[in-house]
């Protein structure tokens, strides 16, 4: 019997933008977009979501998504352990269904992040081998991560690796990152676009492909799993049972 989860509005554009070598793939990409700002939880400290799209008035644009291509913005690894930190605990909060830890390091946790709550907490074991990549973002203090990691999927031995796209934040308040979600055709997803056409990103996104083709020939089960992932017209994940050719 077929499952199937609301495929989230980061994942519909990844997958416009990464081309799946020989199997059909879906990664589980979290291309976070335009949301509000965080405010302090006064009772523990910790970062909470605000309902308010009001700037902090501590944004300072320091590029547009027009000239992106002009300005030196290479590919870093590893380069900011709060981020590393960040999309640790955010894989985490998804495999585990820790919501009111993502409601602390997401701006807004929708219908879209408890869909891919949904598939992870049944579907995924664990994100092994964690690499961010990041580019600078539109803002001072922003990033676009291309967070790579090896996707263990229960019951299948060789883990899946995968890049998931993220757009994160600093909030000036609590001078602590968190990343951003929303809804929308922004300046931000603009942006992103463009940077994830350059030519060390993209090479990025040739190596983990390749490298997810030699997982899936060495494990038959992770091929078929692939195979079995699907998205209908209206952007529904399905995840049902593929049968190999003879």
């Amino acid at each position: 019997m077929k499952k199937s989860w609301k495929l989230a509005r980061q994942q519909q554009i990844v997958m416009r933008l990464v081309i799946v070598i020989v199997i059909i793939f879906v990664c589980l990409a979290v291309f976070l977009i335009s949301g509000s700002d965080k405010t302090s939880n006064s009772d523990t400290g910790l970062l909470t979501a605000s309902d308010s799209d009001a700037s902090t008035g501590s944004i300072v644009t320091v590029t547009t998504a027009e000239s992106a291509s002009t300005f030196s913005n290479s590919l870093a690894e590893n380069g900011i352990d709060e981020i590393q930190e960040l999309i640790e605990t955010y894989y985490a909060a998804i495999r585990t269904g820790d919501l009111d830890q993502l409601s602390l390091i997401l701006d807004v946790v929708d219908e879209d992040v408890q869909s891919d709550v949904a598939f992870g907490t049944e579907y995924i074991e664990d994100y092994e081998s964690i690499v961010c990549y990041t580019k600078d973002g539109l803002e001072t203090d922003s990033y676009v991560v291309y967070a790579y990691s090896e996707i263990k999927f229960v019951n299948i031995e060789t883990p899946a690796p995968s890049i998931d796209i993220l757009y994160i934040m600093k909030d000036s308040v609590a001078d602590t990152y968190y990343i951003h979600n929303g809804i929308g055709d922004t300046e931000i997803a603009e942006y992103i676009t463009e940077v994830t056409n350059s030519e060390d990103v993209q090479a990025l996104f040739e190596e983990t492909n390749e490298k997810l083709k030699n997982a899936c020939a060495a494990d038959e089960a992770l091929s078929l799993f692939c195979q079995s992932l699907e998205s209908d017209e209206n952007g529904n994940i399905i995840v049902g049972t593929t049968q190999s050719s003879e």
